[in-house]
């Protein structure tokens, strides 16, 4: 029987310096020659997923903005992109307190548009905005907010505010393996990754115990509960390694498929068992 095998990116499937290597490609492409369905789960959005992945040619689904957006890569059409509606844009940018929180980024299917009053960051997909002006511009293509804090003993007054203020409004804490600061993702009601990946499940008509799902960060913790096969990064958050069955090497050196070698390979797939 076939599998989904679902990975996030970033402290996952790409290494540090945020490339992917060769023998993760080779092989991944490998698997979806022989019928795998493979799946990206990031929080990155659509465009930078795409791009990092080198235009995802071993990829049949990305899911981005933490769940927010189902793309099918070979037909290169939405299965679902859920936007937040402009007033709770507009109204989570009213509550930004430049003594607590370092920037908020409006994050659209291209771009990540960060509000800040203090320092500025440019780069290929982030653009920083200090004017409200600028905000009503994109209000309304904003699919997911991240709020970055200044401290994360900030983070459960602000995070018990925005539940209070948006009750139609999903908030997730994410930390990433490689760091230690801690942020709130704002997504529409129920759009997450683990909802993503059943409704590409559903597509393929597979169930949730043939995925094979691998992540490092907090917000990949809903995803790994949600797949038959979880497998934590060496590198991951010991939080997250609390949740899965298994733990692989790290990103660096190619966990993903060092587990998948041994793993698919097995009979009957019980190698670690």
């Amino acid at each position: 029987m076939n599998k989904m095998i679902v990975m996030d990116m970033d402290g996952t499937l790409l290494h540090s310096d945020g490339t992917c290597s060769e023998e993760t490609k080779e092989y991944l492409i490998k698997l979806k020659e022989e019928g795998y369905t493979i799946v990206l789960a990031t929080g990155r959005c659509l465009k930078d997923a795409v791009i990092s992945s080198d235009n995802a040619f071993f990829v049949d689904y990305i899911i981005s903005n933490t769940g927010s957006v189902i793309y099918n890569v070979s037909t290169k059409e939405y299965i679902s992109k859920k936007y937040i509606k402009k007033e709770d844009v507009d109204k989570i940018v009213s509550l930004f307190d430049e003594k607590t929180m370092r920037h908020i980024s409006l994050v659209t299917i291209n771009k990540y548009n960060r509000f800040t009053t203090t320092s500025s960051l440019e780069s290929k997909f982030i653009h920083t905005i200090k004017d409200f002006n600028e905000i009503n511009e994109i209000s309304n293509e904003v699919i997911n907010l991240c709020i970055f804090l200044k401290q994360n003993s900030y983070l459960d007054s602000i995070l018990d505010n925005l539940k209070n203020q948006f009750k139609n409004l999903d908030f997730i804490i994410m930390q990433d393996s490689f760091g230690n600061d801690k942020r709130i993702e704002v997504v529409p009601k129920g759009n997450n990754k683990s909802n993503a990946i059943s409704k590409v499940a559903m597509l393929e008509n597979l169930d949730k115990k043939d995925i094979i799902c691998f992540g490092d960060g907090l917000n990949d913790i809903d995803m790994l509960k949600y797949c038959g096969v979880s497998v934590a990064m060496g590198n991951a958050l010991e939080e997250v390694k609390n949740v899965c069955k298994y733990v692989t090497d790290t990103n660096d050196n190619d966990g993903i498929i060092k587990f998948l070698e041994k793993y698919l390979s097995s009979k009957e797939n019980k190698i670690y068992e």
